[in-house]
């Protein structure tokens, strides 16, 4: 007997070594993340509804955001830009964070439908070719140049959800 497993959501989360307050940084992990969970929304053939963003504060708080998107998406800019503003209203003033998640959720077919204007056709292209070289070369072979240079605020893990 075969059973077929269905993703619900796709995500990546990563803990901090050390509690991070900088906003740049937090910003620069966001993207790291979100671009990793469009790659596998894409390598899935699946889009997003609803991006979520999981904070997790120097005192073990937890807090989860979301945000239903108008489009489906499996850009990972697309989804930067909404964790990005989800971590900005939800950050506490500088408060400490020590684990930060990005999630697609509500996953659906990917549409090849785009419609007659499509505001993503520069990142899609981009992130189809980031995909390409990925394939070929492994996946840290390119990426966004924002992500270039180490911080000191080291990551202890990075763990990819289903």
């Amino acid at each position: 007997m075969q059973t077929h497993h269905v993703e619900k959501s796709i995500g990546h989360e990563l803990t901090f070594e050390h509690d991070v307050t900088s906003r740049a940084e937090i910003h620069k992990e966001l993207l790291r993340l979100a671009d990793a969970v469009g790659a596998r929304l894409r390598r899935s053939s699946v889009q997003a509804r609803t991006v979520a963003l999981k904070l997790r504060f120097s005192d073990f708080t937890t807090v989860s955001r979301s945000r239903t998107l108008a489009e489906p998406t499996d850009l990972g800019r697309r989804l930067y830009e909404e964790a990005r503003t989800l971590y900005d209203a939800a950050s506490e003033n500088g408060r400490p964070v020590r684990l930060l998640g990005v999630r697609g959720e509500g996953l659906v077919g990917a549409s090849a439908d785009l419609g007659l204007w499509d505001d993503d056709a520069a990142w899609r292209d981009a992130e189809s070719t980031v995909d390409a070289v990925a394939s070929r070369f492994g996946a840290g072979a390119i990426g966004p140049a924002a992500l270039l240079g180490r911080s000191p605020a080291r990551r202890i893990g990075a763990d990819g959800d289903d």
